[in-house]
């Protein structure tokens, strides 16, 4: 049995059972995602757990230490959107940084996302309009990281085709 993933109301990463009998796991997808930028220039997880991310970080279950991450039915896992699908939403307002990463290992596909087993920072993105944190900041934090800063949505394109 294999699963599709959709979107509901009150489970944004929900999978719904289908009649076929091929699984899809990529190796690596590309994605986009959001953190919140800590009290000491890290890079943090948004919700909870308020991970604080180095340049590649392993997923693991804060509620049942005995799988590993993600799984079904569970809501472990490192969280991305599908490139240029992941847009700011209000709920997270304050220091934040729009980036974009590989998620590697298992993987569990969804509508608007996935959620990977391991996750890598690629570049980190100021097209001056985040607003949130200056473009100084951001080029501080991507320095820590070793990762570019993209500026324009033209060097994002072609950042992210120079990965495929």
């Amino acid at each position: 049995m294999s699963y599709n993933y959709h979107m509901s109301s009150a489970d944004k990463f929900s999978p719904k059972e289908v009649e076929d009998d091929i699984p899809f796991t990529p190796k690596a997808l590309i994605g986009s995602r959001m953190w919140k930028l800590s009290w000491n220039n890290k890079l943090e997880s948004i919700g909870l757990g308020n991970q604080v991310w180095d340049t590649v970080v392993a997923a693991s279950c804060n509620i049942d230490s005995n799988h590993s991450a993600p799984v079904e039915n569970c809501e472990c896992g490192l969280y991305s959107y599908y490139f240029n699908r992941h847009h700011r939403s209000d709920a997270f307002l304050g220091f934040n940084i729009q980036g974009i990463v590989v998620g590697k290992g298992k993987i569990q596909i969804h509508e608007e996302g996935f959620r990977a087993e391991s996750m890598q920072i690629l570049a980190l993105i100021d097209k001056n309009i985040q607003g949130d944190v200056s473009s100084k900041k951001i080029a501080e934090v991507a320095s820590s990281y070793e990762v570019p800063v993209l500026c324009s949505s033209y060097e994002v394109a072609k950042f992210v085709q120079s990965l495929t």
